[in-house]
Formats: C-alpha cells, sequence, structure tokens
C-alpha cells in the first residue's frame, strides 16, 4: 500500500539569502492544493532570525537535521549579507 505521507521539498535559508528568490518559489509549490504529493518547508543551520540580502531577517521552520530524505532541494539565489548585526 503507498504511503499518503507528503515528500518534503526543502528550501535552504542561509545568511544574504535573497527573500524574493525563496519566497517566489515556495508560495507556487504550497499552493499548488489538493492531491500535491510534496510539502514545502524551510530548513537551515538553526531555528534562529538570518540576516538576508536586504533588512529583512527570516527564520527557518525547521533545522536541517529534522528533514530527512527529501524530494528535491532548493537552494534561493543570494549574496552577501547587508544588516549584520
Amino acid at each position: 500500500m503507498p504511503s499518503k505521507k507528503k515528500k518534503p521539498i526543502v528550501f535552504t535559508l542561509y545568511p544574504g539569502v535573497t527573500p524574493l528568490d525563496l519566497v517566489g518559489p515556495l508560495t507556487v509549490l504550497r499552493d499548488l492544493g489538493i492531491g500535491w504529493p510534496f510539502r514545502t518547508v524551510v530548513v537551515g543551520e538553526r531555528i534562529e532570525p538570518m540576516d538576508t540580502d536586504t533588512p529583512l531577517q527570516m527564520i527557518p521552520a525547521k533545522p536541517f537535521g529534522e528533514v530527512s530524505d527529501p524530494f528535491a532541494v532548493i537552494i534561493p539565489g543570494g549574496g552577501r549579507p547587508r544588516f549584520t548585526r
């Protein structure tokens, strides 16, 4: 019997990520609806605010180690964190 559990599509969050490069594809895939056999999850090294290449900070939903056997790993574009503290 096939598993009903949805396979994760992982988006990586890292210091310097471009928020639009993460949020755009994440939103499209997340909203595909009923019957879509995947779920999206944003992961990072730690669950803490990360500086992006804009004034916005983002927080991953899970650390890398908590999401096993992803269907796909998406690494959004980015650069150097602009507003480090």
